[in-house]
């Protein structure tokens, strides 16, 4: 997966949860079994400099071939600041 502007930065390695399924669908007899990989992860941080920039993911599948997805990232950051020195200065 890719963050794209001006160069592409690889965020794949960030993306550490991988689970595997599969799952049959259809009618007996006519049924498909469907195998599915995804990538998740909750420590992926994306900044206001990555505002509206466009986030890629290929997917391949052997013999079949790729499929592109992209999207725009929209980054809406809060600040929050408990009561500290470096909060008053």
């Amino acid at each position: 997966m890719y963050v794209c502007a001006y160069e592409q930065v690889d965020v794949t390695d960030q993306l550490s949860k991988i689970e595997h399924r599969a799952t049959l669908i259809g009618e007996p007899g006519l049924r498909q079994m469907m195998y599915r990989t995804q990538r998740s992860s909750d420590a992926v941080r994306f900044t206001a400099g990555d505002d509206n920039k466009r986030l890629a993911c290929t997917a391949t599948v052997s013999d079949i071939g790729s499929a592109l997805a992209i999207t725009t990232l929209l980054v809406y950051r809060q600040y929050y600041c408990i009561t500290t020195p470096l909060c008053n200065a």
